[in-house]
């Protein structure tokens, strides 16, 4: 049985806690920096580019004025007034999206209770006034091992040696996702909000058994205060699988129910909590069908302006049919997320699991058990974009060992 070595853990933590350490270093740095400076004057100037502004806004020059505002909450991201004219300029323009995450921002920092009544008050008359969104998304992704194949050449039975068929065995490629998506929204009053979403999707390999088109739709209820945020609803979703080399698919259909918790316990942390229950029906694979739990708590902290992290632990219970792929899974994930230069977004994430199936495997004395960790680096540049859009670039490395040579593999 192959488990994840204690050298490997121990790299993974590593990684992680000098990632850490740079983003605070360059706290540190930067708030040395700023205490060579009085601190009168930085304030004096902070003040004076909101000036600028006010005076831009009273000229007609929106565009110049939110840049200031912009500039402003870049170097101080509590200067409310700041943040409120910005939000004044951006609801003025049509710009609604970018409003509504700076009221949501104000509803964060600001503790006066009347101006938390005036923030979702405009948060309900944006939803009025702009109830349908339209989404898309378009992926490229190349892998070295597409299918989550395996390294190995033989399984090893009780019953004798095996070959692998090819189709089990490791495979590069290249793969497409083009996806849209649309959602409606119902202002209730009093923070509250009903929800109803839909996206189709859809992946394309060279594999034809890896091609799927995802249709979902889902309804959500929505309660939102000062702290805390909350939501629960229904969705469907159904898939469709290109058939494999047996000329069978796996199609399936999904319905579930989800539940999420979230609250601010402090300027800089975050907790959050969610839960799905699913019952999941492979229509030509009946042995996959079976009910899927699972919940996550998550925890968020926001070193400085620029730099935030988070860890979040999870559990997973599958129980279909087929008692040697029931399992219960458990993981555990950490992450951080810098600014360099005020427009360059990096990203690292680091995380290891486990699941222990229930039976012995077919043709073996023993079940199933996985162990997984995986590490992605990801980087977008707001001031990079290509047809208006800002593409975001990712790679994730993942190793899975398991006892079982099918499911052994890295990617």
């Amino acid at each position: 049985m192959k488990r994840i070595s204690r050298v490997s853990i121990f790299a993974l933590l590593v990684i992680f806690s000098s990632l850490i350490s740079a983003a605070t270093a360059q706290d540190t740095s930067g708030s040395n920096a700023e205490s060579d400076a009085p601190s009168v004057q930085q304030t004096v100037t902070v003040d004076q580019i909101h000036q600028y502004g006010l005076v831009a806004i009273a000229e007609g020059e929106l565009k110049k004025a939110i840049a200031l505002f912009r500039t402003v909450l870049s170097v101080a991201p509590g200067h409310l007034a700041a943040r409120r004219a910005l939000v004044g300029i951006l609801i003025k323009t049509g710009n609604y999206s970018a409003a509504e995450f700076h009221l949501h921002e104000l509803l964060r920092t600001d503790p006066n209770p009347h101006s938390q009544f005036d923030y979702q008050k405009s948060l309900e008359e944006i939803v009025k006034v702009e109830p349908l969104k339209f989404s898309g998304t378009f992926a490229v992704l190349p892998s070295t091992n597409v299918n989550n194949g395996t390294q190995n050449i033989y399984f090893d039975t009780d019953l004798g040696q095996f070959v692998i068929d090819e189709s089990g065995r490791e495979t590069s490629g290249v793969g497409l996702n083009l996806g849209v998506g649309a959602n409606y929204r119902w202002a209730l009053g009093l923070g509250q909000t009903l929800k109803m979403a839909s996206s189709l999707s859809g992946v394309w390999y060279e594999i034809e058994a890896l091609r799927h088109i995802d249709a979902t739709v889902a309804l959500s209820y929505q309660r939102e205060t000062a702290k805390t945020l909350w939501s629960i609803g229904p969705y469907i979703r159904r898939s469709w699988y290109a058939p494999n080399s047996s000329r069978d698919t796996s199609d399936n259909t999904t319905r579930g129910i989800a539940l999420s918790y979230a609250r601010q316990i402090s300027p800089s942390d975050k907790i959050s909590i969610g839960a799905s229950l699913e019952d999941q029906l492979h229509l030509e694979k009946p042995y996959l069908s079976g009910p899927f739990l699972s919940g996550t708590l998550k925890l968020e902290h926001r070193l400085n302006p620029k730099t935030q992290y988070f860890i979040t632990f999870g559990a997973q219970r599958y129980k279909p049919e087929a008692a040697h792929m029931a399992y219960q899974g458990l993981n555990v994930t950490a992450g951080m997320t810098t600014i360099l230069r005020n427009s360059l977004v990096t990203g690292v994430t680091v995380g290891i699991g486990h699941r222990g199936y229930d039976a012995n495997f077919t043709s073996l004395l023993f079940p199933r058990e996985d162990d997984y960790y995986s590490v992605e680096l990801s980087a977008l540049n707001n001031n990079f974009e290509l047809f208006g859009i800002v593409p975001r670039f990712s790679c994730t490395y993942k190793r899975n060992l398991s006892n079982v040579a099918f499911y052994d593999y890295q990617t």
